[in-house]
């Protein structure tokens, strides 16, 4: 374990300063909506070309079987609903590192390539990449790769989780319904204390086919069917290898609010001797063990993004560390919770403390490897900028 090093020294700040602080806070917070962490829409059938779309689907253990492969077009029945549940296996979930199959917590089915297949790209028949580039701020098309065939039949449900990131570029998934008869099955996705509720049985019932995006930091959950079998293809969305830094062709408006929030604080009465100023981030971004991260400013999102290009726009200078909870079992000996004791105190003597904005004469961080180090330090917050 790592000896635990002096911690900055954090100045208490007066009541004007603190106002300053809170008015920053909430100028990036909020400048951008509470409901900016998934989007989702309709296309309808004219768009995605029904006539010429079909699912081919066979169960995994008919591979050898002459004649095992099945083929249906949409809208899908209630039978072909159901066929292809059943034609599909039990759906595990990831816990930790491991996957694992608990049917009081995910009763689901699941298709994986190559056993399922559409006749046509519904990403590029549709544009829909495209659109989600334009609808999160990034420059370029997105990247999605085909990740799985879920199926949901009546009393199906899989409680609140957050998907596994694949790498550093993975930004998040997209769900696209299939149009089946079904009711219920709602996507509920939450962040930051918000919520959005994705209910598509009724939008599909015409043979539209509904999609959903959410990033992967999102916890989310898929309440119970009541009805029916639904249907969903999901795809890992990747940031293009070609991904442009967060930019504004033209001034974004998003940005005033922050800056002149900014410029109040870098008025010399603030912090007159100098100090750094650290945020917490809105969302969390994978990490790849003892790697450096060279392309964060291509990554970030929403709100955390808009930050950057003030930050940038104001040329200040910033850098990105990891910050850990450093409580008594991780840092301290049994006989020594001096540390634990100073904290205590610290916390009630400072009434100037905000969660996700520091502030110190200097700062402290661990070296990036351990981010993500299940024997180091416990990650209190995924990565900070300052």
């Amino acid at each position: 374990m790592p000896n635990m090093p002096n911690m900055p020294n954090r100045p208490f700040l007066t009541k004007q300063q603190v106002a300053k602080v809170d008015a920053l806070e909430k100028a990036y917070t909020t400048q951008d909506g509470s409901y900016n962490f998934a989007c989702s829409g309709i296309y309808p059938p004219h768009a995605v070309a029904l006539d010429k779309l079909a699912l081919y689907y066979q169960k995994p253990s008919d591979t050898r079987t002459r004649g095992s492969i099945k083929s249906v077009t949409f809208p899908l029945t209630a039978e072909t609903a159901k066929d292809i549940y059943n034609a599909g296996e039990p759906s595990p979930f990831g816990r930790g590192s491991e996957l694992v199959y608990d049917q009081t917590y995910r009763q689901a089915h699941e298709l994986k390539p190559p056993h399922f297949a559409l006749t046509n790209d519904l990403l590029s028949a549709s544009g829909l990449l495209a659109l989600l580039a334009k609808k999160l701020d990034y420059e370029v098309p997105l990247e999605g790769r085909i990740n799985k065939l879920n199926a949901y039949t009546e009393g199906g449900f899989f409680k609140t989780h957050k998907d596994t990131p694949q790498s550093q570029d993975h930004i998040g998934t997209l769900m696209i319904c299939l149009p089946s008869p079904f009711s219920g099955g709602a996507l509920v996705i939450r962040q930051n204390g918000s919520s959005i509720t994705f209910d598509w049985g009724k939008q599909t019932e015409d043979g539209s086919f509904a999609w959903g995006f959410l990033y992967s930091d999102c916890e989310h959950e898929i309440l119970p069917v009541t009805s029916g079998t639904r249907i969903t293809i999901a795809y890992d969305i990747f940031l293009g290898k070609n991904g442009n830094d967060f930019k504004q062709s033209t001034f974004d408006t998003r940005l005033i609010p922050i800056m002149k929030a900014f410029k109040e604080i870098l008025k010399p009465e603030f912090l007159p001797s100098g100090g750094s100023l650290a945020f917490g981030l809105t969302h969390g971004y994978p990490m790849s063990y003892g790697t450096q991260e060279a392309g964060l400013t291509a990554r970030l999102k929403t709100s955390d993004a808009v930050l950057m290009a003030a930050i940038n726009k104001l040329y200040l200078r910033w850098d990105y560390f990891g910050v850990y909870d450093y409580d008594r079992d991780v840092y301290n000996d049994d006989d020594d919770d001096t540390a634990a004791k100073v904290d205590l105190k610290a916390k009630k003597n400072d009434t100037t403390y905000r969660d996700d904005i520091w502030i110190a004469d200097d700062f402290f961080a661990f070296e990036g490897e351990y981010v993500g180090d299940s024997e180091g330090p416990e990650l209190e917050r995924d990565l900070d900028l300052i």
